[in-house]
């Protein structure tokens, strides 16, 4: 399907320039490999001696049959585990479908994306003649290093101290949970996270043990009969969540931020990871609440509608992230849990 690209902002500086903009970690040029090396040639001089690293776009036997080992994966791979932090596509402006395709592995991870508009280019992207090297930019980062810093401290020292408070009413829930139903008190599953990593999550166990499904293969249904009695107290108080208080405090969630949803997720028989712009909510740490809980759009999905309105606001919230809509976020979750609608 055709994709026609948005670029945030016009064409940027000549490459003169390049040495003043903040680079993170190693910076990537992926492109056609004649085309890419010229790049890194022409931006090596203005990066300070920057590592630069270039990447072939080109789609080979590998890639067409989604086999690992493709250029395209290690890059993915190396900017997922922060080693990159940066990545220009040197791939010729008309040529949308190939820098959709890279864009669409990369959309998913923090990275900044921009495009490359070599001297002589026919683009138009901007206004005049992009002379020498430019850089349009194509993905943004969400958050800055400090913001992520901040971020990630108030999470951490908030996340203890709710611990410490609740640490009660926690021991009280895992008795209830223990003594009602046998099988294990949490129930762990698999979700994404930041930088479309996995990670395993915390809820107390609302399912009978017997009953449980790690996988998502049937989500949860009002008046589900694999709910135990205090599972249902617990979901409707949004009170299984407490337990990834820990996954914070590990650094795999934050407390606000779009919720995780499992791996193996479908809505109307197909894979939530499927859907446009789907890997684009994990570029920022998922969240035990956040904005598309808070305006409603919370318990189960079983239509195709409900997982986009979902999505639509995962992509606000990180589109305008702040500290202070985080605090809103969370004022208006108290608020949420005491008025429980649509959580089941």
């Amino acid at each position: 399907m055709p994709l026609t690209l948005s670029f945030h902002g016009a064409v940027g500086s000549r490459v003169g320039k390049f040495g003043s903009a903040r680079l993170e970690g190693c910076l990537a040029i992926v492109g056609p490999p004649e085309r890419a090396s010229k790049a890194a040639r022409r931006i090596g001089g203005a990066a300070n001696g920057f590592r630069i690293e270039v990447f072939s776009d080109r789609v080979g036997v590998g890639e067409e049959a989604g086999q690992a080992g493709t250029d395209i994966d290690r890059l993915t791979a190396l900017v997922s585990s922060g080693r990159i932090g940066r990545v220009l596509l040197a791939t010729p402006v008309g040529d949308q479908e190939r820098i959709a395709a890279v864009v669409r592995q990369l959309e998913g991870t923090v990275a900044d994306v921009g495009l490359i508009v070599l001297e002589g280019d026919s683009t138009d992207v901007a206004s005049g003649v992009a002379g020498d090297v430019c850089i349009a930019p194509v993905l943004r980062r969400p958050l800055t290093p400090f913001q992520e810093f901040v971020k990630s401290a108030i999470d951490r020292v908030c996340a203890f101290l709710l611990v410490l408070l609740i640490a009660p009413l926690l021991l009280c829930i895992a008795l209830m949970v223990k003594l009602t139903s046998p099988g294990p008190i949490l129930f762990r599953q698999q979700r994404f996270g930041l930088n479309n990593k996995k990670f395993e999550v915390l809820k107390f166990r609302t399912l009978y043990n017997h009953r449980a499904d790690p996988n998502a293969w049937q989500p949860v249904e009002r008046h589900d009969k694999r709910v135990t009695s205090i599972g249902r107290i617990l979901r409707a108080l949004s009170l299984d969540e407490l337990p990834q208080l820990v996954n914070v405090l590990k650094g795999d969630m934050s407390l606000i931020g779009p919720r995780p949803l499992p791996v193996d997720l479908k809505v109307e028989g197909r894979l939530c990871s499927e859907f446009p712009r789907y890997p684009a909510r994990h570029r920022v740490r998922p969240g035990i609440s956040g904005l598309a809980q808070v305006k409603g759009s919370r318990g189960g999905m079983e239509a195709t509608k409900q997982l986009e309105q979902r999505l639509a606001y995962d992509l606000e919230y990180i589109d305008n992230y702040s500290l202070l809509l985080d605090a809103k976020i969370a004022i208006a979750t108290v608020y949420a849990v005491l008025h429980p609608s649509n959580a089941y």
